[in-house]
């Protein structure tokens, strides 16, 4: 579904990513890991259209979209989420979904039937009359998920969706995630929660320095001493 061939990016003299190269397949879910500074936002940025990078390419479905727009790929099938949930605050959970909604349908009627059945499918389906404002921080997240989903993706990037979330909070996103995969969505997630990682992932990259460290299951990857050393250490030593 996804290829990505020698990416790489520079900002000025300064090189964030360094030919990375991987496939996804659908149906997949994909753990992307890496220290702060890896290149796991760029990379992800360069996946959705938000920026270019300057070698390289991507192609999604066998369609090359490395000069596409955000918009005209999510209208091919690809969303993502942020790290920083930020909601129309002034909408409705409802209306916040239906904005999703709109792109993949122009009729108001049938945004607002999407978006009641993406809300009900990420467990927000009482919740559509509230204020975006009034959610905690775990129901902000779903429903980012829902307004995502209700543009009808096939690949979805979640970036840190289990930042911030208590150990119940976490369980219930994981349960969420993985119940969209059994659905047939593919799913790449950013995340620093190596549990979550070790869940959900079928397979994982870690990057350090803009270059793809090591590649493979969770246990191979969270298991390589490369890694142990240049990110897991990294956190065991923040945390003495």
């Amino acid at each position: 579904m996804l290829r990505v061939a020698d990416v790489e990016k520079r900002f000025g003299g300064l090189l964030v990513l360094s030919g990375v190269s991987f496939e996804l397949a659908a149906g997949r879910i994909l753990g992307l890991i890496g220290p702060n500074g890896a290149g796991k936002t760029t990379l992800f940025n360069i996946l959705t259209g938000f920026i270019r990078p300057n070698a390289g390419s991507v192609a999604f479905d066998g369609t090359d979209v490395t000069a596409l727009a955000p918009e005209r790929r999510n209208r091919l099938g690809i969303a993502r989420t942020f790290q920083v949930v930020k909601p129309f605050s002034r909408l409705t959970v409802l209306e916040n979904v239906m904005v999703g909604a709109f792109a993949a349908q122009s009729r108001a009627g049938d945004a607002e039937r999407t978006a009641r059945a993406m809300l009900d499918r990420v467990g927000l389906g009482a919740q559509t009359a509230a204020g975006a404002s009034s959610l905690t921080l775990a129901d902000r997240k779903r429903m980012e998920i829902a307004r995502c989903l209700a543009t009808r993706p096939r690949l979805l990037l979640m970036d840190e969706a289990m930042c911030g979330l208590n150990l119940t909070e976490m369980q219930a996103m994981i349960a969420l995630v993985r119940s969209l995969r059994d659905g047939g969505l593919t799913v790449i997630l950013v995340e620093h929660i190596m549990d979550a990682i070790a869940e959900l992932a079928d397979e994982v990259i870690a990057l350090n320095g803009g270059l793809v460290l090591s590649r493979g299951t969770p246990a191979e990857v969270l298991g390589d001493p490369r890694v142990v050393e240049a990110y897991l250490g990294e956190r065991h030593d923040a945390a003495d």
